[in-house]
């Protein structure tokens, strides 16, 4: 049985998705789209938060030679 890691190709836009956003979706894609979903769900909180509390550090922020 093929799983995620067969077909991320696909599932990345290789293709334009074709055939992938059809009912019902593929249930390994919609597992792939909640994972990355998530993932920015996280990466959204964690800025927030940063923000909400101080600066948050970016590479504009270092001195040249430090």
């Amino acid at each position: 049985m093929a799983g995620i890691a067969d077909h991320w190709k696909a599932f990345s836009g290789f293709n334009n998705r074709d055939g992938l956003l059809i009912h019902p979706i593929n249930t390994d894609f919609r597992r792939y789209l909640i994972h990355y979903g998530e993932r920015v769900g996280a990466k959204v909180v964690k800025i927030a938060i940063l923000t909400r509390h101080g600066k948050p550090h970016t590479n504009s922020d270092r001195k040249i030679g430090s």
